[in-house]
């Protein structure tokens, strides 16, 4: 059981990790700043979504992985709509 939960947690990880890293490479190609602790979160929140995901499917390393890699879009694209880009002082 635990060993099954570690694997869903890595292969999460490795979608989640597989995400970043095109995103990284996306920010980079237009010149933006990159931040590995922006990697790293969405690395272990792909981990713990794929660990989720995959116990709800019987240990799935397939749906722990995609899960990882599109769940952690799906939060990253909510709170950029959600967060304001610019302050303003009056």
């Amino acid at each position: 059981m635990v060993s099954e939960l570690v694997i869903s947690i890595f292969a999460g990880c490795v979608g989640g990790l597989a995400r970043g890293m095109h995103g990284a490479l996306k920010s980079l190609s237009k010149g933006e700043e990159f931040k590995i602790t922006h990697l790293l979160i969405t690395t272990l929140l792909a981990g713990a979504i794929g660990a989720g995901l995959g116990s709800i499917f019987d240990n799935d390393y397939v749906i722990a992985s995609l899960a990882g890699f599109t769940g952690t879009d799906i939060l990253d694209n909510i709170f950029k709509g959600r967060l304001p880009t610019k302050i303003t002082n009056k």
